[in-house]
Order: structure tokens, then C-alpha cells, then sequence
């Protein structure tokens, strides 16, 4: 559904690439977590994949078409970001927002399902009770469900006919555990079938819980990309992060590290 093809990226006036020669791929129905070291890349990877930074070279291609020859609504329909932060400085209510991920689908025969696609989003979120609350009065953990939400909104309808992209940049990161599961669990759960999602994480044993495959970035490059198992290892890990880690294994068999004593 999207896919980079060498992709290498600087920032203006540097010569050092920030993305040297990335290339990956995210399926329909796969939960994909991007993990590595803060410097690593990551959050230019979801810049570069959702279109806002253009690549020094490689491209980035949505459902088989260069995603720059798309039109930006166009886009919208098919691919939805959700940042590290999201800012809102308007006295909009949590419904208000959730229906703002409607908005690419203004005179469009998708537009019939805006009241079912903003109910149906409010409640795999649990956002229920806090949907007539303004956003600016929430939590910054309430913030950020309400901008998964926003997102999820904006793909309701996707199809395995009509598939969608959804990149996470990060999303649980200001939640604690139960929250960042449940968001996670609703985002996964979703997607099945339909969307491709890449969320950016920083939790090694959270994403070896939730995703189906951990990409792993080091100084801009893919250095492992596979299933939990085959990547939450110390030799994959050590050389990453630069610690002594031990690994274990959860009752539900979910590879983990922890750092070595």
C-alpha cells in the first residue's frame, strides 16, 4: 500500500543524509513499528512518506502511484499522519476535531458516512464522555487520542478495494501503559484488511507486543526489518542502542529486552 524506494533525504544546506537509502514496504492489515535511537531518522521517514519533505532521491509511492504526481486531496482520501504533537489553539470540542477528518471527503459520495464514521470512531476510541469537552481543556494523553481519532476518521470507509495508509508518529508516547495498549489494540483492530499503518515507537517491548513487523533505523538506514521475534534480540539491539540488554520472553510468548544487569 506504501512503499519507499531508496530514499535519501537531508536537511537544507547539510550534506549528511538524514534518510540514506531507506526502502520498506507496508501492507494492507500490517501494524509496522518503526523504532531506532532518537537522531535515527524516524520522524523524517513519516515527513517523507506522508509527502511533506521531498527526498534528494528515491520516492515514496501510495497504492501503486507516485505519491508527488498526487493531488494533496487526493492524498487525504488515501493516507492520514498523526504527529508527535498536536497543537489546537480554538475552543473546538472533541467531536468537533473527530469530524474534521471528514473534510477530504467534502462532495464526494463518501460524504453520506460522515455521521456513522464520526459515532463509530468515538466509540472504538472510548472518547464517548469527553466528545462535547474542548479539546484545549483535555490531557495531553486525551489529545492524542482524539488526533488518532481525527486520523482514523479521515480513512473511515477504506476498503480491501480501497485501501489507506495511516502513519503514527509516536502517537502513544505521551500515554501511560493501559492507555497506550488500548490505543494501539483499537488502531490494530481497525486496520485489519484495509489500512497500512506505520506508527513510530519508542517502547521496544510495546511494539513487540502490538506490531506485526519492527523496522529498526540507525543513522539514517535500515538496519533489520522483521518480525518481533526475529528483531527484539540483544544482537540486533546492542549495536543499535549501545547498551548490555537480556532478553526475555512475556507468559504470552512476546519477545522482550531488558537492559543487562
Amino acid at each position: 500500500m506504501i512503499r519507499a524506494f531508496d530514499l535519501v533525504l537531508a536537511h537544507p544546506g547539510s550534506a549528511v543524509p538524514v534518510l540514506d537509502g531507506v526502502s520498506l514496504a507496508v501492507e494492507p492489515g500490517e501494524l509496522v513499528a518503526v523504532i531506532g535511537c532518537n537522531g535515527a531518522g524516524k520522524s523524517t521517514l513519516v515527513r517523507a512518506l506522508s509527502g511533506e519533505l521531498r527526498p534528494r532521491a528515491g520516492r515514496v509511492e501510495l497504492a501503486g502511484r507516485d505519491i508527488r504526481r498526487m493531488a494533496p486531496t487526493t492524498q487525504a482520501r488515501a493516507r492520514a499522519v498523526v504527529p508527535q504533537q498536536s497543537h489546537l489553539r480554538f475552543a473546538l470540542t472533541v467531536r468537533e476535531v473527530v469530524a474534521l477528518g471528514r473534510l477530504p471527503h467534502v462532495r464526494t459520495a463518501a460524504a453520506r458516512d460522515d455521521r456513522d464514521a464520526i459515532a463509530d470512531v468515538i466509540e472504538r476510541l472510548e472518547l464517548g464522555a469527553l466528545a462535547g469537552r474542548p479539546v484545549p481543556s483535555l490531557s495531553g494523553g486525551e489529545r492524542q487520542r482524539v488526533a488518532v481519532a481525527r486520523a482514523l476518521c479521515q480513512l473511515w470507509g477504506a476498503s480491501a478495494e480501497r485501501p489507506a495508509a495511516l502513519l503514527l508518529d509516536e502517537a502513544s508516547a505521551a500515554l501511560d501503559v493501559a492507555h497506550a495498549i488500548a490505543l494501539l489494540a483499537a488502531v490494530r483492530a481497525f486496520a485489519r484488511a484495509r489500512i497500512a499503518v506505520l506508527a513510530v515507537m519508542h517502547d521496544l517491548n510495546l511494539a513487540a507486543r502490538l506490531a506485526d513487523r519492527l523496522i529498526v533505523l540507525a543513522h539514517g538506514r535500515v538496519v533489520a526489518d522483521g518480525s518481533p521475534r526475529a528483531v527484539v534480540r540483544p544482537a540486533v539491539l546492542e549495536p543499535v542502542y549501545g547498551v548490555a540488554l537480556h532478553a526475555v520472553e512475556l507468559p504470552d510468548g512476546t519477545p522482550a529486552v531488558l537492559p543487562a544487569a
